[in-house]
Order: C-alpha cells, then sequence, then structure tokens
C-alpha cells in the first residue's frame, strides 16, 4: 500500500460515524410510526365520540351538562376547556 492509498483510507473516519446507525434509523422509525398510530387513533376516537354527541337529543345532552354548540369543544379539550356559564 502506497502512502497516498493510506492516506485516503483514513481521511475523515477520525473517530465519528458519518451515518446512524442502522438500528438507531429503524428505532426512529418504530417510534415515528407508533406516534402516527396513536394520532390515528385519537384523532378516530374524537370522530365517533362526537357522532355519538351529536345523535343525542337536546334534552339528554342538557341533562349531562353540555350545549349542542359545545360538543366538539368539549370532545377535544374535556371540561376544563369549556368557557364557564355565569
Amino acid at each position: 500500500m502506497t502512502y497516498a492509498n493510506q492516506a485516503t483510507a483514513d481521511a475523515g473516519f477520525e473517530g465519528r460515524q458519518r451515518r446512524p446507525s442502522v438500528d438507531k434509523t429503524r428505532q426512529t422509525l418504530r417510534t415515528w410510526f407508533a406516534s402516527v398510530i396513536e394520532n390515528w387513533k385519537a384523532r378516530r376516537e374524537a370522530k365517533r365520540s362526537i357522532r355519538h354527541l351529536r345523535a343525542l337529543s337536546d334534552h339528554t345532552l342538557r341533562d349531562i351538562g353540555i350545549e349542542r354548540s359545545e360538543i366538539v369543544s368539549m370532545v377535544v379539550h374535556g371540561r376544563s376547556g369549556r368557557r364557564s356559564h355565569v
């Protein structure tokens, strides 16, 4: 091996990796995919809840303390996001 070949082979690899490891990339993709699935499930459940609440009568909604105009807000933010009625 000549000096030029040896210098080129060692250049740029002084204790650091140039690309993330395959395992780290796989773990990152798994984490990302799991978060996409969880977000999709949460949105699906929220839509289902909104659909069920909208199917209730005004009387039933009043009994549980929700006005029809508050359905989406109550599902998305819960009671803490509700405006106080003074």
